[in-house]
């Protein structure tokens, strides 16, 4: 399946350094194309934001800086549009610029989204655990899901959930 990785940011250097460097440590990461959207206006930091992009170890790196700032709702609206709709892929994984992510973590992700495909009302799937029970109770529940709308936190979507929504997301 044609995948994207979507990583927004705006202007927190340090935490987008954090967020692509656990990236970088994803190897499954490296196999999907790689979009950084920046949102603008006056107190982003684009050119800190692009050095660190420039020093990545991803290659074909797609970047849309924004002159204005858009506000994160219309960002994302505008850029699942176009990475779905325009682009043709399948599914995108968003990651925002604050998050450190496990080395496995986009590995685990794409296989919850093949897990997925069994279902028609999964609209996104995340590795990200609200379950607060004991470490050893947990290892004993790796065949169960937790299914919530509380959080969404690096999160991969298909383009079929996108094109259920999208007509109501564009209302904004």
């Amino acid at each position: 399946m044609k995948t994207a990785i979507l990583l927004i940011g705006f202007n927190r250097v340090d935490y987008f350094d954090q967020t692509l460097s656990s990236l970088e440590q994803n190897t499954s990461a490296h196999e999907c194309d790689l979009h950084i959207y920046l949102d603008g206006g006056p107190r982003s930091n684009h050119p800190g934001l692009k050095k660190r992009i420039q020093d990545s170890t991803f290659t074909n790196i797609t970047v849309v800086a924004r002159t204005e700032n858009w506000g994160i709702g219309r960002h994302l609206i505008d850029a699942r549009r176009v990475l779905f709709d325009e682009q043709g892929y399948d599914r995108v994984l968003l990651f925002e610029d604050d998050m450190v992510l496990a080395p496995s973590y986009v590995q685990t992700v794409l296989n919850i989204m093949d897990w997925s495909q069994q279902y028609n009302d999964i609209g996104t799937v995340m590795a990200y655990t609200i379950n607060e029970d004991p470490l050893e109770q947990q290892q004993q529940q790796l065949d169960q899901i937790i299914p919530t709308n509380r959080h969404f936190w690096g999160y991969g979507m298909e383009r079929a959930v996108w094109d259920e929504i999208k007509a109501t997301l564009y209302g904004f």
